[in-house]
């Protein structure tokens, strides 16, 4: 063993050795490429496989050149018994309704399917129809004490992203959850609808979803509404999680404070102020004694 040590570092037969691999490896160059890139579509093409094959149902998607994104019987790939959604949907469309009733779940329902369609060619719906795109997020955004961005910052920064794309003719497919909800109402309803207005004319399909049912309103046609909604059963919030067409008309975070014991006079004065902004578009101020007067603004 010594020796034949000794003889290899004496003649240098592993530096030799490394250099007749390498001369090797650069000779038949193409041809490792070739075999690498066909193990790798053979590994992926075996993964897909037993993905499919784990799913109770799938479909192959359809690629079209219009902004359309068209599906039947839809489901959440991380959902265990997720209820499943049909939609065409055209170039800008606007989710409404109340809190935990689906819209997120919807748009990242979309989303995912979206990016499975266009990397597995396997979508999980009966139908899938759509034009290849980028998929462009703002969603989850979260503030970066590192970077020194505000929630706000972030969220603003994360939809120049989707702006950018657009002026640059990207064919994409954006999708907003809660567009600007880190700042106050005023402003955050007023700069929405200018955003949305901007995505409405120029490239690229938009897909939002918001509280603010004051944006059905102000967006007009620019927008085709979709809303999900809740019923109250014995005094519970029940939610169907399926997508309905048109803008909500309904509300549910006060009921919410209802269900979980709040205080009943907490519960009181909000419906109060809510029925009265509501109804006449000006808010009430509440005075030491406990007494509600009007304020002369609104929105």
């Amino acid at each position: 063993m010594f020796c034949s040590s000794m003889s290899g570092l004496y003649f240098y037969l592993d530096f030799i050795a490394y250099n007749q691999i390498v001369k090797t490896v650069v000779k038949y160059r193409n041809t490792y490429k070739q075999l690498w890139e066909s193990i790798g579509e053979l590994d992926a093409a075996i993964a897909v496989a037993y993905y499919r094959k784990y799913l109770s149902f799938y479909t192959v998607p359809t690629f079209v050149d219009t902004e359309e994104l068209e599906f039947k019987n839809l489901a959440h790939p991380l959902l265990k018994d997720p209820v499943t959604n049909s939609s065409a949907l055209g170039k800008t469309v606007l989710l409404t309704g109340s809190n935990a009733s689906g819209k997120s779940t919807y748009i990242k329902a979309v989303a995912i399917n979206a990016i499975l369609a266009q990397t597995i060619n396997t979508v999980l719906a009966s139908k899938w129809t759509m034009k290849q795109s980028y998929i462009v997020t703002s969603m989850a955004i979260q503030d970066s004490v590192l970077d020194g961005d505000s929630y706000f910052i972030a969220e603003i920064k994360s939809l120049k992203r989707i702006i950018k794309l657009s002026e640059e003719q990207k064919p994409i497919i954006s999708f907003i959850d809660e567009i600007l909800k880190g700042t106050n109402t005023v402003e955050r309803i007023s700069a929405s609808a200018a955003i949305m207005e901007w995505l409405s004319v120029n490239k690229g399909m938009t897909i939002i979803a918001s509280h603010d049912i004051e944006l059905t309103e102000i967006t007009g046609e620019l927008y085709t509404n979709y809303h999900f909604r809740e019923s109250i059963v014995d005094g519970k919030v029940i939610f169907d999680y399926k997508i309905h067409p048109g803008p909500s008309e309904t509300r549910n975070a006060i009921k919410l404070l209802e269900v979980l014991d709040y205080p009943e006079s907490v519960t009181i004065t909000a419906n109060k102020l809510a029925r009265h902004f509501t109804n006449v578009r000006e808010w009430q101020r509440m005075d030491e004694d406990g007494s509600i007067n009007l304020i002369q603004a609104g929105l």
